[in-house]
């Protein structure tokens, strides 16, 4: 191999193998880089979650629900109470008309005594209502924080692997040969003549500090 070819592949391949390296870091940190953005945003929505179960902890929100709860087991209660009804006896026979208005005032009172007995155990049921919905939800986005964890754990590892496994563009390698084969000429052959320094002649030697 000639100086000249030996220069030409050592100074090729140098560049060949720099542009590969820089394309494989270029690779590697892309993949990092979009497993961090889903970590980032992984942990956005934790934080969104936590938040949004702390603002129903608050005691206006807590009030706000027990009303609400208070109302929807009142609702419910009277809704069962609705199909019960105190017919007259068959073979009762006619009654009076002061009869009917005793029994529609009766009938009256009674449902105002129920329905304010359904309101009291509304009132009652509902602080225990709101707490066993609110534990468990909170177990919920518990179990559901737990598994969105461990998923991003594991992209996380499989990114750093995948980053890991990127190799160097056949461009890269080639010309990390080209450049240790230049190498290997130029330390065989010496520089090509054109940047090989000139021999001083006695003249020139004359002209240096302590040449005489």
């Amino acid at each position: 191999m000639g100086p000249e070819l030996a220069l030409a592949l050592a100074a090729g391949g140098t560049g060949a193998q720099l542009l590969g390296q820089r394309q494989q870091r270029r690779e590697r940190a892309s993949i990092l880089n979009r497993a961090m953005d889903q970590a980032e945003q992984t942990q956005a929505r934790a934080i969104q979650d936590v938040t949004a179960e702390g603002r129903k902890m608050i005691p206006e929100q807590r009030l706000n629900d027990m009303r609400a709860a208070e109302d929807a087991t009142y609702a419910r209660t009277m809704d069962d109470l609705g199909g019960i009804s105190v017919e007259p006896s068959q073979g009762a026979g006619a009654v009076s008309p002061a009869f009917e208005q005793m029994r529609a005032q009766r009938m009256g009172e009674e449902s105002g005594r129920m329905s304010a007995i359904a309101r009291e155990l509304a009132k009652l049921r509902a602080p225990g209502q709101v707490d066993t919905e609110g534990a468990m939800r909170r177990g919920s986005m518990s179990e559901a924080l737990s598994s969105m964890f461990r998923s991003q754990r594991n992209r996380s590892n499989a990114a750093q692997m995948d980053a890991e496994a990127v190799d160097m563009p056949l461009y890269g390698e080639l010309g990390g040969l080209a450049a240790q084969a230049g190498s290997i000429g130029l330390m065989a052959g010496g520089l090509p003549n054109a940047i090989r320094p000139a021999p001083i002649s006695t003249a020139q030697i004359r002209w240096l500090p302590g040449g005489g």
